[in-house]
């Protein structure tokens, strides 16, 4: 696959992240403690969407930086940033939302984890597009 090719994947699935956090973090925070089983439904999957999606977001991040042998510290403080501030918050946002299935309290969380990694997210991008010249 050629390096633009990875690129565009890259950042699509980094804004499939980014939707699927937002989508957890809206319905959760406008349902909060009533949600119903649709809307809790539509967490969990948004939550496993998002989880999904930072996992393939870093491995093509990875594989591009590989390919075309790309090194420096923004790219270390990028790529840490991801794996800490989204692959394993990512999954404890998954078991939430997994749990709210059947505990309506645990909504609140939610929404403040999702929003937390979507500020996440953005500053994760923003540390990839300021890179040294």
């Amino acid at each position: 696959m050629r390096a633009e090719a990875l690129v565009l994947l890259h950042v699509l699935l980094a804004m499939t992240l980014v939707g699927a956090l937002l989508t957890a973090a809206v319905v959760s925070a406008a349902c909060g403690r009533t949600a119903t089983g649709p809307s809790r439904r539509l967490v969990w999957h948004s939550t496993l969407l998002a989880v999904a999606a930072a996992f393939a977001t870093i491995v093509v991040g990875e594989a591009t930086r590989a390919r075309e042998h790309v090194d420096g510290s923004w790219l270390d403080v990028a790529s840490g940033l991801a794996y800490i501030g989204l692959l394993f918050p990512g999954v404890a946002l998954a078991v939430l939302g997994r749990l709210a299935l059947d505990r309506q309290r645990l909504m609140p969380w939610i929404t403040g984890l999702a929003l937390a990694m979507v500020a996440v997210a953005l500053a994760t991008a923003f540390l990839m597009t300021a890179k040294p010249a």
